[in-house]
């Protein structure tokens, strides 16, 4: 499916009476995969709501990043992110196994945002994600999560994001790249940058990236700087953001 064609489906779906369209996910981290499909809606029109899960440091190192992180790389990379409607929810559904409970609140979390019939819930959908799920009691095999959120199980309309808009350079860019550590060269140059500083930051202390940060001591090498790539200016801006004293050696 092209690009024009996935925006020709959004245009059926606004003919239709959708007028949100809802992403739920980790986005750990923000990439320029998901860039592309935010902005892809973004120019149709559709009002932007993206459900933040909240889950970080979890021990299989996959969720690094807080909400607060990730909602700082949304800034740095989407000029329209004063549009987007973000919104916080504690549910982990892409494991398989019993997720009843977590069905349930994100549903509610959706419907926060207006009449059902109004909102459409965009997904890819990765073989990866195709797993066997209890809701209930019941057992549904080889579905995706999402399916337990949209007609006939559950109350949404659901709209595929195809795989070409997640490609940059004919690859096709998504967060199973990063499980092994995070790919610098695969981000935008911005979330690069970011990411960089907070994991430096977070080194520096002795902490897991996504850990508290309010006891820092924020004392900036400026060698390891230069050695990890770091551009200290723009450290010392983040940081000065973040309402932070630097001392630089």
């Amino acid at each position: 499916m092209s690009h024009p064609e996935f925006m020709r489906q959004i245009s059926e779906l606004k003919g239709q009476g959708k007028t949100k369209a809802l992403v739920f996910g980790r986005f750990q981290p923000l990439h320029p995969g998901h860039q592309l499909f935010f902005n892809a809606v973004l120019q149709s029109g559709l009002e932007l709501h993206i459900f933040l899960n909240s889950k970080a440091n979890t021990p299989d190192g996959r969720n690094p990043y807080t909400v607060r992180q990730k909602r700082r790389m949304f800034e740095l990379v989407l000029p329209q992110s004063s549009q987007v409607h973000f919104h916080d929810v504690h549910v982990y559904l892409g494991g398989g196994g019993d997720v009843g409970n977590d069905v349930r609140t994100l549903i509610k979390a959706f419907e926060t945002v207006g009449p059902v019939s109004e909102s459409v819930i965009f997904c890819t959908e990765k073989p990866v994600d195709i797993k066997s799920y209890t809701a209930d009691g019941v057992t549904h095999e080889k579905i995706h999560y999402v399916d337990l959120l949209v007609h006939p199980r559950g109350p949404f309309s659901k709209q595929s994001v195809p795989p070409e808009i997640s490609r940059v350079n004919g690859v096709e860019i998504s967060a199973t790249l990063f499980r092994k550590g995070t790919r610098y060269d695969l981000l935008s140059p911005k979330v690069a940058q970011y990411v960089r500083g907070q994991h430096y930051i977070a080194s520096l202390n002795g902490r897991n990236v996504g850990d508290d940060n309010s006891n820092d001591q924020r004392v900036v090498n400026t060698t390891l700087c230069q050695v990890t790539n770091l551009h200290i200016g723009w450290l010392q801006l983040e940081l000065l953001r973040e309402g932070k004293t630097i001392l630089f050696r």
